[in-house]
């Protein structure tokens, strides 16, 4: 298709079932291998090499499964579980900050300690979270590679990837709604 398609997966299922499923469907074929301290190739040698699927383990790094890339060793987040949109930084959460693929977590915690469908609008929307990605983009010296949101059907989170992906840096631009 000339995509390539990235998948975060939670721990909750053994790197052993994940390889059979992977294997059952060809996507362990498709799956990219990525070295810690190489550089990554672009997005279009990665399809071209038949390689376009990237796969994070939000689990400890396991030999046996180098097609499963510990989240944490080969990229890093910000911060979550903010209760209001001032707590919400740019810092490091987890992860090696050295390496140049990282996520930025954008959601709201509720009173009961969920992700808080209440105010996912708000976080959503399409100025705020452009301001928030930019703001982090200038501070970090480097484009959001992932947006995270909890209720993405709120707001405006595809529109919002469109344009920074249209921008050659921060600046470059003017940042206008689609």
């Amino acid at each position: 298709s000339g995509d390539v398609v990235t998948i975060l997966l939670e721990s909750y299922v053994p790197g052993d079932h994940l390889e059979v499923l992977f294997e059952a469907t060809g996507m362990l074929n498709r799956s990219y291998v990525h070295v810690p301290g190489e550089p990554w190739p672009s997005l279009g040698d990665m399809v071209l090499s038949g390689k376009n699927l990237v796969v994070y383990w939000d689990w400890q790094y396991d030999e046996r499964y180098p097609w499963l890339h510990h989240a944490w060793t080969h990229s890093w987040d910000t911060p979550y579980g903010e209760e209001s949109q001032d707590e919400m930084s740019c810092m490091v959460g987890r992860g090696d900050a050295t390496q140049p693929v990282w996520h930025l977590n954008n959601w709201l915690t509720s009173i009961y300690g969920f992700a808080d469908p209440v105010r996912s609008n708000e976080v959503n929307d399409y100025d705020t979270l452009l301001e928030r990605a930019l703001g982090c983009w200038e501070e970090i010296d480097g484009r959001p590679t992932f947006i995270a949101v909890d209720f993405w059907g709120d707001g405006e989170v595809t529109n919002v990837t469109i344009t920074l992906n249209k921008m050659s840096n921060w600046t470059a631009v003017s940042p206008v709604h689609p």
